[in-house]
């Protein structure tokens, strides 16, 4: 791998984005549970996807993986460009985050405001948020002015919520974050459901073996 950086490729970055962009588009066409967090899984590649794919933008990318991309969909946070010494200076720490009403993300935690905490640089590109949007992903959290965008989400999926943050950070045994609390639960109750539907199949399949054989 290549030191990450501003003007510095990283291909673990690249190739790792790559293979997790094949799975968002699998689990989002096929109704798969999938929930999201930074790179391994963020609010910022899986715009990449959603535009890629849903929004028209062939060839939509983040600029840590492609500096040339025509749909710099994901892009260095505007204080971040001007950085070129990159020790201690990302985006961390715990920041409030708004949560929309009526999103799956507000469900989650229950109120209007979630303290998470991050680290990055990059962050969705506000000059093609819209178009994104228009398209259908839900930018259902953000930063309290609005400017960042925390988490998204496609309403009409069983779970497809992806977040910025490292709700990890906080996360612990006996205390879930809410994001993978409710990530796995769902995951559970489809579980669950589909080991009843092939029960009662099963059960279709040895009452029909059972039944007699009609009289000639």
């Amino acid at each position: 791998a290549v030191a990450a950086g501003p003007n510095r490729i990283n291909r673990a970055v690249v190739r790792g984005a790559t293979a997790a962009l094949a799975g968002w588009l699998h689990a989002r066409l096929d109704s798969t549970s999938e929930a999201s967090v930074v790179i391994g899984c963020d609010a910022r590649h899986r715009s990449d996807e959603f535009a890629r794919d849903v929004a028209g933008m062939d060839g939509a990318n983040s600029t840590e993986c492609d500096p040339e991309t025509p749909y710099p969909v994901i892009d260095l946070l505007p204080e971040q460009k001007e950085i070129a010494d990159l020790g201690g200076t990302m985006r961390l720490g715990a920041d409030p985050i708004k949560l929309n009403a009526g999103t799956r993300a507000r469900a989650i935690y229950g109120e209007a405001v979630a303290y998470e905490r991050h680290r990055h640089r990059y962050e969705v590109n506000n000059m093609l948020r819209k178009r994104i949007e228009s398209a259908g992903l839900v930018m259902s959290g953000t930063s309290p002015d609005g400017r960042l965008v925390e988490v998204v989400e496609i309403p009409d999926h069983p779970f497809f919520v992806a977040s910025q943050y490292h709700p990890e950070f906080k996360s612990r045994p006996d205390r879930p974050a809410p994001l993978f609390r409710e990530f796995v639960g769902c995951a559970l109750e489809r579980v669950h459901a589909a080991r009843d539907d092939d029960e009662e199949q099963a059960e279709h399949v040895v009452a029909s073996s059972e039944s007699p054989a009609p009289n000639p």
